[in-house]
């Protein structure tokens, strides 16, 4: 009931603002929406690994929306 209301991506942009040092992350799914989901919060798919997983990066212009 909570999901589409801007809640996951309000959160993911604080712990990166606060925590992170390098805008690079491996995300492990099968699910397009969870690509989705972490692109429309800056991050954009750099590679496509064989096992199922992505390795994505934070586009620095959409860091600081």
């Amino acid at each position: 009931e909570y999901r589409n209301r801007g809640l996951g991506k309000v959160f993911v942009r604080e712990l990166i603002d606060a925590y992170a040092k390098q805008y690079l992350m491996t995300l492990y799914t099968s699910d397009t929406w969870r690509i989705e989901f972490y692109e429309s919060c800056g991050f954009q798919v750099l590679e496509a690994q064989g096992d199922g997983s992505f390795l994505m990066e934070m586009v620095e212009d959409e860091k600081l929306l």
